[in-house]
């Protein structure tokens, strides 16, 4: 590094700026995708070999420290510069090669100290692997993407870090996952619970979004406790099923940790929450929000909030109750068998309306008489439903 703060680098401008280019424009995809930053400068390498007699060599970065890359503009529009930045993540160990050093060589590689120079840490390295022919340490860095989210899965089923009250091959949902469960024909299928139902703890779920029958089944099935698969193409109501079940976990004092490959569907969710105000009640462990200053302005902010209990809410749940029992009152009216064919009385809705294209000019006036029963209708005589329906 000159004393200006650039960096060389063994390439052409051409070739800067085009790697340069699809590195940051890789990177930001990343971050908008899955909401992860994966661009690192990896400083320090360990060169070795599996083996004293391989002949294939390796060269791992020992290293690696979060960066965001960013250009700068000349006047004519063109890139002037790449600049690098660190983006207040936390420094990273080479997971993978710390895991194979463990596991093939019993090398333990330690991580830097806070405060310790680079040059001291790659010098302790260095110290650790003398007595290992055709290993070193190479002080060089590169900018690249490194991944470690599928080996952080790996290590979390290792069985020591599970705690002994709750070890990894009992936990039930390892448990369920691995070996299944046993399907009782007595639980609620999809779209069983409707509004009309006498099921009180379906009616008893504070749902926060409308939900039909199949979503409010689905919510009941995690409320109980069930393992539950929700499938479904885009725009059928997932994101907003997800929203009713944080909401009812929270109102039942549960906590719920929602997971996703993909930031969108964080995102989503939360802004559903946050409409609703509730997202006070959402921590995110995202993007540039997973950061240790942004955690802690986050957790504090909610420890200094207060809440107030709601005042209206016994009289809105009367109301609700009192809707919902016209509404049922209603379906149940126009079930009735009635009318001279004995049918349910929304038949003859459905009948009324296939005539309306008919030449019958007194049928509309006729339906503002219809009698109130069926003892009544039965007393009418040449009533414009009777001769339609064929009597």
């Amino acid at each position: 590094m000159a004393d200006n703060g650039y960096l060389a680098v063994q390439l052409d401008e051409a070739n800067l700026r085009n790697n340069g280019t699809n590195i940051r424009r890789k990177a930001e995809a990343q971050i908008k995708e899955a909401g992860i930053n994966n661009l690192y400068l990896a400083i320090g390498y360990l060169h070795w070999v599996e083996s004293d007699d391989s002949s294939k060599e390796r060269n791992s970065p020992l290293l690696l420290i979060p960066i965001t890359l960013t250009h700068r503009m000349d006047q004519q529009g063109a890139i002037k510069n790449f600049i690098i930045s660190y983006d207040e993540g936390d420094l990273e160990p080479n997971s993978s090669l710390k895991l194979v050093l463990e596991s093939q060589f019993d090398i333990k590689l330690p991580f830097i100290n806070e405060g310790e120079s680079v040059t001291s840490y790659l010098a302790r390295i260095q110290n650790l692997i003398e007595k290992k022919p055709r290993w070193g340490v190479k002080p060089a860095a590169h900018l690249g993407f490194f991944s470690f989210t599928k080996l952080r899965m790996y290590e979390d089923l290792d069985p020591a870090k599970w705690p002994s009250s709750n070890p990894l091959e009992k936990n039930e949902l390892v448990q369920a996952i691995l070996e299944g469960t046993e399907r009782q024909e007595d639980q609620p299928r999809y779209g069983s619970v409707e509004v009309d139902d006498d099921h009180k703890q379906a009616h008893e779920i504070p749902l926060v979004i409308e939900a039909d029958s199949s979503q409010h089944t689905a919510i009941l099935k995690v409320q109980e406790g069930k393992h539950t698969v929700i499938e479904g193409p885009p725009g059928t109501g997932k994101s907003q099923t997800i929203t009713n079940i944080i909401a009812t976990s929270l109102a039942a004092g549960k906590t719920v940790l929602f997971v996703s490959e993909k930031l969108a569907a964080l995102d989503v969710v939360w802004s559903n929450l946050n409409e609703l105000g509730l997202s006070d009640f959402c921590l995110e462990l995202h993007s540039n929000k997973a950061r240790k200053d942004q955690l802690h302005q986050s957790i504090s902010q909610r420890l200094r909030k207060k809440f107030q209990a709601p005042t209206n809410l016994v009289s809105l749940k009367n109301e609700w109750e009192a809707s919902k029992d016209l509404l049922s009152t209603y379906v149940r009216t126009c079930s009735e068998q009635s009318g001279p064919k004995e049918a349910p009385l929304y038949s003859y809705f459905g009948r009324a309306v296939a005539l309306r294209e008919q030449d019958l000019p007194s049928l509309r006036s006729s339906f503002k008489k219809i009698p109130k029963n069926k003892e009544s209708f039965n007393r009418v005589h040449s009533h414009p439903i009777e001769e339609a329906s064929g009597r």
